[in-house]
């Protein structure tokens, strides 16, 4: 298993216990979150590198909570677990009163290159997406390349046939009972969006430096950058959630571009 994976896994581990779950359960659902398929019992515990029984105890307090689903194969007496396809419902609908942040890598909405938008350099110097330095002139190649990405070419884009489904099954759950914020990255820029979904949709995938986006301002833009830096959102004790975009540059200061306070309560 890749070291950022088990890293990822062991903080949904830690994440979980301030949710009143045991770390074990936790460690599991980061395990079927990342990991396509089923697991047994014993793949889990093989995995996590705990005892079977603990696995089992946890993995039904999960199923008990409708986050995993348990199913059988026939001639195989072993249960398999994966993440319930109504997990997101199940734990909007658990949080109650508390206010929710979705985490998700692919954003709802973009004006990004992912979203269709492109700059001019992108149009008529479209090599420099590959290296900064091949500055060629290929105008008819830059905007053909940016005709077939607005067309649905690749799934990864918005326009991508398998992505506009998953964003009308996200948004579907969503719209139910919106979270203060959806969070996302995938686009490398910074973006503040209002929608029916959330109160603000984040896109903040600009952790990098030198390896930005163009991005413009679309329907329900708040904020937009093309500089490298992050977002943070704070819950002070006198009430409300601050929300602030930064960029950093190459010394790692850090300069506030954007600050908004979101109100609390649905």
């Amino acid at each position: 298993m890749h070291p950022k994976t088990r890293q990822f896994i062991e903080r949904v581990g830690v994440l979980s216990e301030t949710e009143g779950l045991p770390r074990i359960a936790g460690r599991i659902f980061g395990l079927l979150l990342v990991t396509p398929g089923e697991f047994s019992l014993d793949e889990m515990a093989e995995v996590l590198g705990v005892s079977k029984a603990s696995i089992s105890t946890d993995a039904r307090r999960l199923e008990l909570a409708g986050i995993v689903v348990r199913s059988s194969r026939p001639g195989d007496r072993r249960d398999y677990y994966a993440i319930a396809p109504n997990a997101l419902r199940q734990s909007l609908e658990g949080a109650g009163e508390r206010e929710v942040v979705v985490a998700a890598h692919h954003p709802l909405a973009t004006g990004g290159p992912h979203g269709g938008y492109f700059s001019f350099r992108a149009h008529v110097f479209p090599l420099t997406d590959v290296h900064k330095g091949l500055w060629i002139p290929l105008p008819l190649v830059g905007s053909l390349y940016a005709a077939v990405r607005k067309g649905g070419f690749t799934e990864q884009d918005i326009a991508g046939d398998r992505n506009r489904e998953m964003r009308e099954a996200l948004e579907g759950v969503l719209r139910e009972r919106p979270p203060l914020v959806y969070a996302s990255g995938h686009e490398h820029t910074l973006q503040v969006l209002e929608s029916p979904s959330a109160r603000r949709l984040l896109v903040s995938g600009a952790g990098s430096l030198g390896h930005t986006s163009s991005v413009r301002r679309i329907d329900g833009s708040r904020f937009a950058s093309s500089r490298a830096g992050f977002m943070r959102l704070d819950f002070p004790r006198e009430g409300g959630a601050r929300l602030a975009v930064l960029a950093v540059d190459a010394r790692a200061r850090t300069t506030e571009l954007h600050a908004e306070w979101i109100t609390l309560g649905r």
